[in-house]
């Protein structure tokens, strides 16, 4: 865990508005020390995750303009901050992938995460209580709406299209879902 080099008395001001985030990446950005980059990187990871949820850190990151304009900046500010680090340690990897977790960066790709969380929900309303796909569609939901990433391609997607199309339940028993790949039959 990086270790912050300032006084105990000091008073930080929260980081809770767009300008002060962006702010907080350009430091690190131009920042020559990747350990006190670490830092500012944690401690902006600190304070997101305590927006509305620590009285002393309102959230104030209300749009006081367009908000696509406010995330295509954020989105600028994130790939120049990351780009700027040569040789990555380990430590800075996982504080970066973290932050990146918690910030509204989309590179493009936006539509079509909304089209799959929609599929997702969709799938998982077109079920009733005994429809054996049930639990595995409200399983994938939950995942979609989590974390979009390649396990649900090869936790979900790929053992249920396994079944679906070529009927075999194989993938789906590996992925967990026992009862589901023995009594299920997609005839």
């Amino acid at each position: 865990m990086p270790k912050t080099n300032l006084p105990v008395t000091a008073k930080m001001l929260p980081l809770n508005t767009w300008e002060r985030i962006m702010a907080q990446l350009a430091a690190s950005r131009e920042e020559p020390d990747q350990e006190k980059k670490i830092d500012l990187l944690v401690e902006l990871l600190v304070n997101i995750r305590l927006l509305d949820k620590e009285e002393r850190v309102p959230d104030a990151r209300d749009a006081k303009g367009d908000i696509e304009a406010i995330h295509k900046r954020l989105l600028e500010e994130t790939v120049l901050t990351l780009d700027s680090v040569k040789n990555p340690s380990d430590e800075y990897i996982y504080y970066a992938r973290e932050l990146l977790k918690k910030l509204p960066v989309r590179g493009g790709g936006g539509a079509l995460i909304d089209d799959i969380r929609s599929a997702a929900e969709y799938f998982e309303e077109g079920r009733d209580g005994d429809d054996p796909l049930l639990s595995f569609a409200g399983d994938l939901r939950k995942e979609v709406h989590r974390k979009l990433s390649p396990r649900i391609l090869t936790r979900y997607v790929e053992p249920y299209l396994a079944l679906i199309r070529d009927k075999n339940p194989d993938p789906l028993f590996k992925a967990g879902y026992m009862a589901l790949a023995t009594t299920f039959n997609p005839a």
